[in-house]
């Protein structure tokens, strides 16, 4: 009987610490299952702040693919939205006060963002594009500020695309070289073209990366390539390119006339020293 009884004692000792830790383990999932239920009520929290944000992120997104859209062929009609059609996308997001103050801003904005691109001639062959080209005049840019003069530019077919090398005189007489690479990025026209002055291994990032490429469009070739407009479609950038180290007055003069055709300021022009 007492074997009986020790047999006994042991197996309810057992059983009452085998009840203790499921007891503990039952506590431990109810707790796991506060803090997870405490997260997610923080996560939705975090989620209904960030939420108008993010709409409003999108809406931009989606009117900035609208209003530069174009097609690999010939520009296609840009989307020319009135400002107060954005209001009932932005009302709900910043309120009616706010969304109209911000429509009010931004309709000049627009205005100039729906402008055309320029032209740019219905094909270039870039075989006859090729070679070296002088600089005969351009818009002020600022990676050409050290540029005092002798700005030449030589365009060679490699592999990866064109191998773009420009060189120009520094004021102290020293030569600065910059080297990058041009794709096309219309094969119907071959005029619009990506330009990347980045190290070659970031060149296998899309062309539309901004930080990486960058427009870079032949706006304009003479009958026998020997001169040409290069420009970028914002019209911030411009280059009146010879294949000599100067143009005749007409020459330079009948070029400057299709720059401005195009929508650029070429009050701003400056000739380059050759």
């Amino acid at each position: 009987m007492g074997a009986l009884t020790t047999s006994r004692t042991a197996l309810t000792l057992d059983i009452q610490r085998a009840e203790r830790n499921l007891s503990a383990a039952d506590e431990r999932v109810r707790a796991h299952g506060i803090v997870l239920r405490d997260r997610a009520t923080l996560l939705r929290a975090r989620a209904r702040r960030i939420l108008p944000f993010i709409a409003a992120g999108a809406a931009a997104i989606s009117l900035l693919m609208a209003l530069r859209g174009t097609n690999r062929g010939r520009s296609s009609p840009r989307i020319r939205p009135a400002p107060q059609a954005l209001l009932p996308v932005l009302a709900p997001i910043l309120g009616p006060q706010a969304a109209t103050l911000l429509v009010t801003l931004a309709g000049p904005l627009l205005a100039l963002a729906t402008r055309d691109p320029p032209a740019v001639p219905v094909f270039v062959d870039l075989h006859r594009f090729l070679g070296h080209w002088y600089e005969v005049a351009r818009l002020p840019t600022h990676h050409q500020r050290a540029c005092g003069a002798d700005v030449t530019a030589d365009y060679r077919m490699r592999d990866r695309g064109i191998e773009v090398v420009s060189r120009c005189r520094r004021s102290d007489g020293t030569v600065l070289q910059t080297v990058g690479t041009a794709r096309v990025a219309d094969r119907s026209s071959n005029a619009r073209l990506k330009l990347s002055y980045a190290p070659t291994w970031l060149q296998w990032l899309p062309q539309w990366f901004p930080l990486v490429w960058s427009d870079y469009w032949i706006l304009e070739v003479g009958a026998d390539y020997d001169s040409a407009l290069v420009g970028t479609p914002d019209r911030r950038d411009l280059w009146i390119l010879s294949r000599k180290p100067r143009l005749e007055r007409h020459e330079f003069d009948d070029l400057v006339a299709r720059a401005a055709a195009r929508g650029f300021d070429v009050a701003r022009l400056r000739r380059t020293r050759n």
